[in-house]
């Protein structure tokens, strides 16, 4: 008879304790995505529950901040290079994921519509190879052409559901190193800080243009060109999700779709039975 190990016990106490939640016990899903939410916490399985309780109310009370769909979907703005996934890591083995502000355009594109489901794919396209649970993710956030346009998005209730979203995502931790510079940037600063838990206030670095800084981080080798590394930079990172297109669409599926539908089935039949 094998043996067990520490990670196989924590996944069935995750399964115990999802099976005595009555939205989660409905959740058909499968090791290897359960093993996000554990791994980003060290196989703590009450910490996993916890993580998952967190996501999955905030997927069932904000349905509008989630996608559903596929990368194809969406795929005039994944075009349009707003983010970027290397394939190498920083220096603590993190993915690299560049966010360019500068390429948003609200006049065209809804933060919750539009931004919200290109990082949506790009992620679960992450996490699907499962680096990101275990090491957590490093974000260049590029600030240069910085859109006058986006402060409108800035509203506390904006604000709230971004920082919700990134806590409750299964994502061991966070890095964030913000790049160049732009005049607006320092009033959305001023904005968006006081609504930041002290966690993210300390995962953020910001070097603006002392690139130098971003080095000691992030190796020279695997930084592009715009950002004074040595790495050539290629604008085909697009097929990093099209790839795993009917991947992320089987994952948002299976994971979200059929439990919001299983939600409503249970709150249905509570109603009935009154």
């Amino acid at each position: 008879m094998p043996i067990k190990n520490s990670h196989d016990s924590s996944m069935e106490e995750l399964k115990e304790l999802m099976n005595g939640d009555e939205y989660l016990c409905k959740l058909h899903t499968d090791d290897i995505y359960l093993s996000r939410y554990l791994e980003c916490v060290n196989y703590d399985s009450n910490k996993a529950f916890e993580k998952m309780k967190s996501f999955y109310t905030f997927l069932q009370d904000s349905p509008e901040w989630f996608t559903t769909g596929c990368p194809i979907d969406k795929k005039e703005l994944v075009d349009k290079d707003m983010r970027i996934v290397p394939k190498e890591y920083d220096k603590a083995g993190r993915p690299i994921y560049i966010f360019k502000l500068g390429k948003i355009d609200p006049r065209i594109m809804d933060l919750a519509e539009d931004v919200v489901p290109v990082d949506d794919f790009y992620l679960e396209a992450l996490m699907l190879d499962d680096c990101v649970a275990k090491k957590g993710l490093c974000v260049i956030v590029d600030i240069a052409n910085f859109p006058w346009r986006v402060m409108k998005w800035l509203t506390p209730h904006n604000i709230a559901m971004c920082i919700k979203r990134i806590l409750t995502m299964p994502i061991k931790e966070y890095r964030f190193h913000v790049v160049n510079d732009s005049f607006l940037i320092h009033a959305a600063i001023k904005i968006i800080w006081p609504f930041l838990p002290q966690y993210l206030k300390n995962s953020v670095l910001f070097h603006f243009g002392n690139l130098d800084g971003l080095q000691e981080h992030i190796s020279k080798e695997v930084l592009p060109h715009e950002y004074a590394g040595n790495k050539e930079m290629d604008f085909d990172y697009q097929q990093f999700i099209y790839e795993k297109n009917s991947l992320i669409a089987k994952s948002f599926k299976i994971n979200r779709k059929m439990y919001l539908e299983n939600v409503k089935d249970v709150k249905c039949n509570k109603m009935n039975k009154k």
